[in-house]
């Protein structure tokens, strides 16, 4: 809970909670419009989205070092089923040390190679595992969130740098392992220096002096790639509309990506499709009522023949 009022309402409904990390900033972000103002900036990067990837670092951090796995969702989503089962069953999230959503919009090439990494992982969807590597690449990432100057870079493309796809292998099924070349010279591992009283970080992060300017990849990381026919994002939802096709897996949730006007944006796509409950009803009954029309649509094929008639009278003449 990174503001009061979110602790409030935690402590209201009896959920358990963490409340140690503090938000500096007035309003929330996403994508960098900030949700509290309607005339935010439409910018990609800014210091409260950056902020708030280095808070959510800290507390993975904090909960992996204290043996718990963990699964994080972005705040534009919305869960239609429970996930518990897939998790436990699924060979994208059994035996790997962590397991991530996939910007990848062909469903047929992603079933046809069971995890297709011919896009960006996707950091809006995360489940990590309390294993050494697990802490090691969220630690890494924290530990490149607050280098100076990385303000500029979003922390979904921090963590595609450390988890660098061209030193990855096939470990199985929906699934992949780094495997880093061998080290030269006295090249070594990122790391970060840990605030007062944050958990240790497991050995093989090497020392504190380490240089931070190195992304290396985690040797022997496990990951799995969470198929994007369960885990969708706003192209095969929305435009692809792949979940009505005939034999389609039902999914799990819907992440608003690739969708325009950021905050206002995703909550119009939710909403025309029924899955955004938090209007209230004058939204849906306007004092002036509703600008109501006929689509005319046209006859394409009487066009296409006057617009052959007029080439072929222009060709006569």
């Amino acid at each position: 809970a990174f503001d009061e009022s979110t602790a409030a309402l935690a402590r209201k409904l009896g959920l358990r909670h963490v409340d140690s990390l503090v938000w500096e900033y007035e309003g929330m972000a996403t994508g960098g419009a900030s949700l509290h103002s309607k005339q935010a900036p439409v910018i990609r990067h800014s210091a409260p989205m950056h902020a708030l990837g280095i808070l959510r670092a800290q507390l993975l951090v904090a909960l992996l070092a204290r043996g718990h796995s963990v699964f994080v969702s972005d705040v534009d989503t919305v869960w239609l089923r429970d996930p518990t089962h897939f998790f436990g069953s699924h060979p994208s999230c059994v035996g790997v040390d962590a397991a991530l959503g996939n910007d990848c919009i062909s469903a047929e090439g992603d079933a046809k190679h069971q995890g297709w990494l011919n896009s960006q992982l996707n950091v809006g969807l995360i489940l990590l595992r309390p294993t050494p590597l697990a802490l090691e690449l969220v630690a890494r990432w924290q530990g490149q969130l607050e280098r100076p100057g990385t303000a500029h870079v979003n922390d979904q493309d921090l963590m595609g740098r450390i988890i660098q796809m061209r030193h990855v292998k096939r470990a199985g099924p929906w699934s992949y392992v780094q495997q880093m070349p061998a080290k030269r010279g006295d090249d070594v591992n990122a790391f970060f220096v840990p605030p007062p009283g944050a958990p240790a970080a497991p050995p093989s992060l090497g020392s504190q002096h380490a240089r931070t300017e190195d992304f290396k990849g985690v040797e022997g990381l496990t990951f799995g790639v969470l198929p994007v026919d369960t885990f969708m994002g706003g192209h095969t939802y929305f435009s692809q509309r792949l979940h009505e096709r005939h034999g389609a897996a039902a999914p799990l949730v819907v992440h608003a990506t690739f969708q325009f006007s950021h905050s206002h944006g995703k909550r119009q796509r939710f909403r025309e499709d029924g899955l955004w409950l938090d209007d209230p009803d004058a939204y849906y009954n306007p004092t002036n009522g509703f600008l109501t029309f006929v689509p005319e649509v046209p006859n394409w094929k009487a066009l296409e023949r006057e617009v052959l008639d007029e080439r072929r009278r222009a060709e006569a003449r």
